[in-house]
């Protein structure tokens, strides 16, 4: 996937082909900027750094002058004449020396609060982020009057995605969960079920019940591991909403095994199993220990009608939940990651479905509700331990319909041909062999919203031919987006414009940390009390 993808020119009276100049080199060429247009930079800048420290919005200020100009207190102390605080009043721009005129040092500041929101050392991440604050820089001037974040060209759904990212967090950061955050690090508790604790006397002597505002025990104990177990005590503080299904296509070798073997999931494991039996008989028969180092115990023939048996090449689709998460990052503040998780409650197993059955579901408008209501029930995917050790067997859903056509490939001759016939649901289809470096297709890695995606986590967020997004969250119908329609942006982008508040993810978030934050203090201060009422 190329940046085109993302980056779409305005021709607005721009020939096709010209170079258009950007707003970064149109702010610093200008040495003269309209009086009308200073005050409303200066203060757009006090805006951009009290996000970063909202009760000392000065000393924030402070930090990206030093960014700016380390060293040179000159500038700080004409500080007024590029930056006003909110809630700072404003001077008149006629005023000779109230504003500095040459836009060179307002767009300098613009990109010292880039530095700091994105401290990533990758050339491109820092000049998408840039770009943000700059084009934020001039909403409401001349440079871009009435502007949205939307409108501006070198501005993309990552982009939108990091604005999200800090809408988000400042609404889990008026909740008390960064309090409790900073209370865990030097009294960590964890939580547990208080009364099945009691009655099964699993804590001890150690167990003190500790009573909440509405007389009933709170369910937390006191950890006694510090340090590196800290993690298992904290991660419960953390606010995390699942949000639904991300997709991912795999192109998988797959050997497709005689029709008579009837086996199914319930008798995977059982030794005196009859077709367990004929299985370990044939793979002894048709293995070819020198064909392929990594395949080297199983049948190397590729699939033949007349055998009935051998490896073809098909498409399946390996589903991940998809959780949004409010957690600390390293400056005592909040960020918003996305973590994907296998879907299905078995270890040994995956979420996994033909790409031509999610296809049909999706065409009938009911991919959502199989994944909802039955795919991590029937999709039986396990890891072998047995007759094919270390390969998944797939196991064809029992309630999966059969009106979909099922289509393979011929590894040698490439011919593309129809298994549909040999769909048995219930039974196992086949082994599984995933593409290099996927032989076990871990889930993703987390993304972090407030950071400029790149890569395969930019595919991943913006999405590609091969993923897909399948929501929960309620989205603004059919609203038009800057990336691909079924992509995890997309749906964020759609559910920021809900009309109902409630329905948003930042709302959402916002209420789940409310409740974590209010229940854990409630604790902590419990055994403050218990200790205050019994010191005398």
């Amino acid at each position: 996937m190329t940046d085109n993808m993302f980056h779409l020119p305005l021709r607005h009276n721009v020939r096709l082909g010209e170079q258009r100049e950007t707003l970064a080199e149109q702010l610093r060429e200008t040495t003269r900027l309209p009086k009308s247009d200073r005050p409303i930079m200066a203060l757009n800048l006090g805006k951009m750094a009290a996000r970063f420290n909202e009760e000392n919005a000065l000393s924030a200020v402070k930090s990206i002058f030093d960014i700016a100009w380390p060293g040179d207190s000159t500038k700080w102390s004409k500080r007024k004449r590029l930056v006003r605080i909110p809630g700072e009043g404003l001077g008149n721009p006629e005023d000779y020396g109230s504003y500095e005129a040459a836009g060179a040092p307002y767009l300098h500041l613009a990109h010292a609060i880039a530095r700091l929101s994105s401290p990533s050392e990758k050339e491109g991440t820092l000049k998408s982020e840039q770009e943000r604050r700059v084009a934020e820089l001039l909403w409401g001037t001349s440079f871009r009057p009435g502007a949205s974040l939307a409108d501006e060209t070198t501005v993309d759904a990552r982009n939108l995605m990091v604005q999200l990212a800090s809408s988000i967090e400042a609404q889990v950061s008026s909740t008390g969960i960064l309090k409790l955050w900073e209370t865990l690090q030097v009294a960590p508790f964890r939580r547990i079920n208080v009364e099945s604790a009691i009655e099964n006397m699993s804590f001890g002597e150690d167990l003190i019940p500790i009573i909440g505002s509405d007389g009933e025990i709170l369910n937390f104990h006191n950890a006694q591991e510090f340090r590196e177990h800290y993690i298992l005590h904290s991660q419960w503080s953390r606010p995390k909403i699942f949000i639904g299904w991300l997709l991912k296509r795999f192109a998988v070798d797959l050997l497709v095994l005689p029709e008579t073997f009837r086996l199914r999931a319930d008798h995977d494991e059982n030794p005196d199993d009859p077709d367990i039996k004929m299985l370990e008989a044939w793979r002894e028969d048709w293995a070819d220990e020198g064909s392929d180092v990594k395949k080297g115990n199983l049948p190397s023939h590729y699939f033949d009608r007349v055998l009935g048996h051998g490896w073809t090449q098909a498409e399946f689709d390996v589903v991940y939940g998809v959780y949004a998460q409010a957690i600390p990052d390293d400056v005592d503040g909040i960020k918003i990651t996305l973590t994907f998780e296998d879907c299905a409650d078995d270890e040994y197993r995956k979420l996994m479905l033909p790409s031509d059955c999610i296809d049909h579901l999706k065409q009938k408008k009911a991919l959502r509700k199989y994944l909802e209501e039955s795919a991590n029930k029937n999709s039986k995917t396990y890891i072998d331990n047995w007759i094919f050790e270390g390969f998944y067997k797939h196991y064809f859903p029992e309630d999966l319909e059969r009106d979909f056509t099922f289509w393979a490939r011929d590894p040698h001759t490439r011919e593309i041909f129809d298994l549909s016939e040999r769909i048995h649901p219930g039974n196992l289809l086949g082994v599984v062999y995933f593409p290099e470096g996927y032989e076990t297709p871990y889930p993703p890695n987390e993304i972090t919203l407030s950071e400029m995606a790149d890569g395969e986590t930019a595919g991943i967020l913006v999405g590609t031919p091969g993923m897909q997004f399948v929501s929960l969250l309620p989205e603004a119908a059919g609203a038009p987006v800057p990336c691909r329609a079924n992509s995890l942006a997309a749906s964020l982008l759609r559910n920021s414009i809900c009309g109902d508040e409630e329905c948003r993810l930042s709302f959402q978030l916002r209420e789940e940390a409310e409740g974590i934050a209010e229940e854990g203090l409630q604790f902590f201060n419990g055994i403050i009390d218990l200790y205050r009422s019994s010191i005398k």
